[in-house]
């Protein structure tokens, strides 16, 4: 690979990764302050920047504790059971999608989502029945009403 292609890659460090840098820094430093060219040494060993370096040595420094930031995303939901959840629903609730999101008591957008990558499949429905013949003829002897 070249220089600048891991570059651009983020690495995590762990708990005891930052635990390990520290004490590596720590015993090494002067005056407390890390000898010129550790930064970079302890850098180029764990593939991060120099700066993510400084930043666990000021964070050690402080004193309280090296946590490392887990992202609270929630898991994916299976696509298989919201088929299945899709397909028992009576005809009446599947007719739009806010009906359906509150019936299933999952986000809109969830649906709309699974809608356009193709994981759902719309049932379409007729919000405007057919015109009876009726109704037709009142329709159009309203709108020439409006021409004469």
């Amino acid at each position: 690979m070249d220089e600048s292609a891991t570059a651009t890659q983020q690495r995590r460090l762990g708990e005891y990764e930052k635990q390990s840098i520290y004490t590596v820094l720590s015993l090494r430093s002067a005056n407390g302050k890390p000898r010129y060219g550790d930064v970079s040494q302890q850098a180029q060993l764990y593939g991060v920047s120099t700066r993510t370096i400084q930043r666990v040595w000021t964070k050690g420094a402080e004193g309280n504790g090296f946590k490392t930031v887990i992202p609270k995303r929630r898991k994916p939901s299976e696509v298989a059971a919201l088929q299945d959840r899709v397909s028992k629903l009576p005809l009446l609730q599947k007719m739009d999608i806010r009906t359906m999101a509150e019936t299933l008591s999952m986000p809109k957008t969830t649906l709309h989502r699974r809608f356009k990558n193709g994981e759902l499949v719309r049932k379409h429905s007729s919000l405007k029945p057919m015109l009876s013949e009726d109704n037709v003829k009142k329709r159009l002897q309203y709108a020439l009403s409006f021409a004469n």
